[in-house]
Formats: structure tokens, C-alpha cells, sequence
């Protein structure tokens, strides 16, 4: 067999060897990164259940507790000044889950309030409180969140009616919830990764609390505003996948999603249900990208990366000794013929 064919079979089975170790690496790199991913899911939906079971108890206990205070005389037919003496009395019952009480008349005027500089305003602009005030039933509603014009913050409150100890509608009583308070009560103690994310919407698609974008609060993730800063391609699919989120939110399901705009992420979502007609979901984000990343720490990966490293310096090695041996062979062979032939 001549020199040429022997380095080039020697040439063929180091190219083997080197395939085969990046195909084995590469294929458990990726078997760890689906495992990873999945494991994130899971863990995305556990933390989203997790909060927002915080939050739905939370609530559902003040909406229970406005039920109780609205049953003191002072609140249903006191006076002005009587009505915010029992609400500074009874506001340590909720102070932490609510950030004010408010008492609404039946004319849709707060009558009485812990915050006094709201006191006088009208609200039945704001068409759930419009609601409850003027609707026969007079169920409690959870508003739609707004900046209010007394703190210059968005909020939201949930509200209960007021009746009469004769029964007669007399308004409601509602605790207000300011939305940039909620990082320290519900979301400060999670850390994802680098730049995971944990954000809280309502069955509306509006941001009511966002860690990184707080200029989000307020606004529609439908909106012309949000949607226009994708691409045309990206809009329709955006638009698709966050009102079926939306839907599944407005009937109590959980559930997850892997379409972000301009950035590719998983996110779990998992309903708060205030009201039957009104839900909040929490919404937990982490960019796959560093979910990949995590798979370069894993013990195997960095085993595999350093035996490939080692099993390149053998292979280097080997073919090394054997160029060096066929040379040699050859070289002597070469002599021995020429010597036979003289």
C-alpha cells in the first residue's frame, strides 16, 4: 500500500473520531437544553400559580372584609365626618392589602375617604363604578385600571355595595389598589435568570404591573401603540396568540405561550379570579436563549467538552506518531529496495 493511501485512511479515521465526539456532545447538548426548557415551563407555571394565589386570596379577604364594614351604621347612613372616623378605625384591617378606602354615595360622589383630598369627586365616568351605583343589581365590581387624579397612579379598587339597615341602596365602599406598590408585596423576592421577568395583566390585556417597563402600566398590549412597534410579519400572529391568552384568561384557565415580541421567550400565565367577570393574571417570562446558556454549566456538558478537548489532543497526537511512523516506514523501505536493487 503506498504512502499517500496510508496517511490519507489514517486522515479519514481522525476525521471520524471527530465527528463522532461533536455529534455525541451536540446531541446531548441538545437533549439537556429541551429538558431544561421543559423544566422551565413547569416552573414558570408554579410560580405563576404561586403568586397569583397570593393575590387571589389576598383580595377575595378585603373584598370580604369592605362586605363586613359596610354593614356599620356610620358607613351606610352616618354623616361625612362620622363616615371617615370608622374608616380611619377600620382601615388597619386592610392597610397593606389596599392602599385607601373610599366610600361612594349613591349619586356616584365619594362621600367619605382615608385619603380626604378625593373626597367630592364623581366617578360615574368610570363606567364598572357606574355600575354598581346604577345598576339594579348592584354587585361588587372590580374597576378597570386608571390614573387617578388625587395620586397621579394607576390603580384599580374593588367595591361592594352599601344598603341601609332597611335595605335601601346607599352606595358602595371599595379599597383601592395602587399597581407600583405591588412589586414589594407580591413579586421583590424572584429572581429568572438575568432577565426574567414577572408581570401582572388583566382579561383586558392591560399591564397593570411591569418590573422593567413601568411606562407599560396603564396601557393595551392591543394596543395600536404596542402592536405598531412590530414588524407587519410579526402583528397578526402577536395579535392571535395574546387573545387566545386573553380568552383563556377570562375563563380561568392557566396555561403558556412561547411567541414574545422581539425576543424570543416561554411564558406561563395563570388566572387571579377577583369577580366571575373579572380576572388578573400573572404572567411569568425567561428568555430561552438563557435557558440554553445554563446547559454550557451542566456537569455532563462541561465532562463531554473536556473529554473532547482531551480526545483531540490525543487523536492530535496519535496522528502525529503516525505520520511519523509511516515517514519512517516509508523512508526505510525506500532504502531497502534501492540497496536490493544495487
Amino acid at each position: 500500500m503506498g504512502q499517500k493511501k496510508l496517511l490519507a485512511i489514517a486522515f479519514i479515521i481522525v476525521i471520524v473520531e471527530l465527528l463522532l465526539i461533536m455529534f455525541l456532545v451536540d446531541a446531548t447538548k441538545n437533549k439537556i437544553s429541551q429538558s431544561l426548557i421543559l423544566n422551565a415551563y413547569e416552573v414558570d407555571k408554579q410560580l405563576a400559580a404561586q403568586i397569583s394565589k397570593s393575590l387571589e386570596q389576598d383580595l377575595k379577604a378585603v373584598q370580604n372584609k369592605l362586605s363586613l364594614i359596610a354593614l356599620f351604621p356610620e358607613i351606610q347612613t352616618g354623616s361625612s365626618e362620622s363616615c371617615n372616623k370608622k374608616l380611619d378605625q377600620v382601615f388597619p384591617l386592610v392597610e397593606g392589602k389596599v392602599a385607601n378606602l373610599v366610600r361612594i354615595n349613591e349619586k356616584g360622589e365619594l362621600y367619605c375617604a382615608i385619603n380626604r383630598e378625593s373626597i367630592g369627586i364623581n366617578v360615574l365616568e368610570n363606567e364598572d363604578l357606574k355600575k354598581i351605583i346604577l345598576a339594579p343589581e348592584h354587585k361588587p365590581v372590580l374597576h378597570r385600571v386608571v390614573l387617578s387624579s388625587v395620586s397621579n397612579k394607576y390603580v384599580a379598587g374593588i367595591h361592594v355595595p352599601v344598603f341601609s339597615g332597611g335595605g335601601h341602596f346607599r352606595g358602595s365602599i371599595g379599597g383601592v389598589v395602587y399597581f407600583d406598590e405591588l412589586k414589594n408585596k407580591y413579586f421583590k423576592d424572584f429572581t429568572l435568570l438575568e432577565s426574567g421577568r414577572v408581570m401582572l395583566i388583566d382579561d383586558n390585556g392591560d399591564v397593570l404591573y411591569h418590573p422593567t417597563s413601568p411606562e407599560l402600566v396603564g396601557k393595551n398590549l392591543l394596543s395600536d401603540e404596542i402592536v405598531n412597534q412590530l414588524s407587519e410579519l410579526d402583528r397578526e400572529d402577536y395579535k392571535r396568540q395574546l387573545e387566545q391568552v386573553l380568552d383563556s384568561i377570562r375563563h380561568n384557565v392557566a396555561g403558556t405561550a412561547d411567541y414574545q415580541p422581539n425576543s424570543e421567550m416561554i411564558a406561563a400565565y395563570h388566572p387571579v379570579e377577583i369577580l366571575e367577570d373579572r380576572h388578573w393574571a400573572v404572567v411569568v417570562m425567561i428568555p430561552i436563549e438563557e435557558i440554553v446558556n445554563q446547559v454550557d454549566k451542566d456537569p455532563l456538558i462541561a465532562g463531554f467538552k473536556n473529554f473532547s478537548a482531551l480526545a483531540m489532543a490525543m487523536i492530535a497526537t496519535v496522528l502525529i506518531t503516525q505520520i511519523s511512523l509511516f515517514v519512517y516506514f516509508i523512508s526505510h523501505l525506500n532504502k531497502h529496495l534501492k540497496a536490493q536493487k544495487q
